[in-house]
């Protein structure tokens, strides 16, 4: 009898330590999830740098026209601003992050001093091994402070992303831009030509499926400069928006990627 009660009180044990370490896998993956979902709700921009002394350094922003900017998902990152895209994946825990190999695009670039640093901030991301958020002095923005493995730092300041800002997925869609723009009946816009296009379709194997009618565009799409005598397929991200004014779009459009261009 003594010999059951005992396995008894064993088998409690292990169900009882299975639970709390149940428990704990599940706060820690909460933990893990919300920290990604912050992370992602911004898109980084890179103000300023420190190198491993704690000195000031220009070393990551002088040669370039545009600031890096790195982009959030929940298993990616991504860095823009360079020559190429650069991407990798990354985990957290707690106030830890770990940054795994990083690929590109295979663009090659004329100016040769970008290329150069693309290839030290691939080398650089994977060394980082802290991050923090914090709130700005007037508290309208947030601010990431990423620490490298030699104490080293980047400062970014963060901008509400898209589905952040409107609260939504948003809907990926293809639109083909004609070369020339049209005429188009605008009543806040007298004599204004719009952009003229038409919806473009796409299987899942990257095969054109279909084209809708041509049409005058009457809205903007955010990120897109058109250029005259330019045929251009774009890859849009179409967000509607919560009180549209009358007289216009009910949806606010931006510019993801051009995915072809011609004459």
């Amino acid at each position: 009898m003594q010999k059951i009660i005992s396995s008894i009180k064993t088998a409690a044990a292990i169900t009882v330590v299975a639970a709390i370490s149940a428990c704990a896998s599940t706060s820690s993956d909460t933990n893990m999830k919300s920290d990604k979902q912050e992370l992602s709700r911004y898109i980084w921009t890179l103000n300023s740098s420190t190198n491993a002394d704690g000195a000031s350094t220009s070393k990551w922003t002088e040669p370039l026209d545009n600031p890096l900017a790195i982009l959030f998902h929940e298993e990616n990152l991504n860095i823009s601003g360079l020559c190429n895209s650069l991407i990798a994946t990354y985990e957290t825990q707690g106030t830890n992050i770990t940054v795994g190999p990083v690929a590109g695009t295979l663009k090659m670039c004329a100016n040769q001093e970008v290329m150069g640093l693309e290839q030290e901030v691939s080398r650089h991301i994977s060394k980082a091994q802290k991050w923090q958020i914090s709130d700005s002095p007037n508290n309208s923005s947030k601010s990431l402070t990423l620490t490298f493995n030699d104490n080293s730092t980047w400062e970014l300041s963060g901008e509400l992303t898209n589905e952040a800002r409107y609260n939504s997925e948003g809907e990926i869609m293809f639109l083909e831009i004609a070369p020339q723009k049209v005429e188009c009946n605008d009543p806040n816009r007298p004599e204004h030509h719009c952009l003229n296009a038409r919806t473009v379709s796409y299987a899942e194997n990257g095969v054109q499926t279909e084209v809708g009618e041509w049409q005058p565009f009457y809205g903007n799409i955010e990120g897109y400069e058109h250029t005259d005598g330019v045929r251009n397929i774009l890859r849009v991200k179409r967000f509607e928006k919560p009180n549209p004014p009358q007289d216009t779009s009910k949806y606010d459009y931006y510019l993801d990627m051009i995915i072809a261009s011609g004459q």
